[in-house]
């Protein structure tokens, strides 16, 4: 079963180019360009320029939705290339996704941490008198479940050195399930041998 949970991938209609905010959208058939693509493989330049253009709108991101915009674009990517047969391409549309939830996970940490000194009536701007929203309510909001919301707000507090570690690692493509669980697992000391006792 994959890593995420979506029924059909985001159908986009564009250029293919990155938009200002670093999103990609598709091409004129209606699929997105894939990163590493055989079509774009005469310029690598531009596909590393496109990947990191999309990790910077994932950092910019100041809103869940902003961040989870990005993740729906980056699972359509990996869909096609997985279609495509194109693993490079698809352990990048993966690091995006990746990258997206954990930042998304960022977001929410933040609002739950405003919501805990917040009053149960909050006023806008007009005077207007409105609650904030229950967690249920806003993951309503957002379009995710509950199970979503719990790993990408997991996924969010693994330290950034044991993130960056396991997108790093070539081995296999990594996932949200498997990157919390190693978090969480307790760290083996090193080795020591006994000539080293002996020093």
């Amino acid at each position: 079963m994959d890593d995420y949970e979506t029924a059909e991938p985001p159908v986009h209609t564009g250029s293919g180019e990155p938009d200002a905010d670093g999103t990609i959208s598709a091409n004129a058939t209606g699929q997105p360009h894939i990163i590493g693509s055989t079509e774009q493989s005469a310029q690598p330049e531009s596909q590393l320029v496109r990947y990191h253009a999309m990790c910077r709108a994932i950092d910019a991101a100041y809103e869940v939705d902003e961040a989870k915009h990005i993740r729906d674009q980056a699972i359509a990517l990996e869909v096609y290339a997985r279609q495509a047969r194109n693993v490079e391409a698809e352990r990048k549309a993966c690091e995006i996704r990746l990258r997206a939830e954990r930042r998304a996970g960022e977001l929410r940490r933040a609002e739950e941490k405003s919501k805990g000194g917040r009053p149960p009536k909050t006023c806008d701007h007009d005077g207007h008198t409105f609650s904030a929203p229950t967690n249920e309510e806003r993951r309503r909001q957002l379009g995710i479940s509950e199970k979503q919301d719990r790993q990408w707000q997991q996924l969010a507090a693994v330290p950034k050195d044991d993130f960056e570690a396991a997108l790093a690692d070539k081995t296999m493509i990594p996932t949200t399930a498997v990157i919390i669980k190693a978090s969480e697992e307790p760290k083996k000391p090193n080795p020591v041998s006994k000539e080293a006792m002996w020093l």
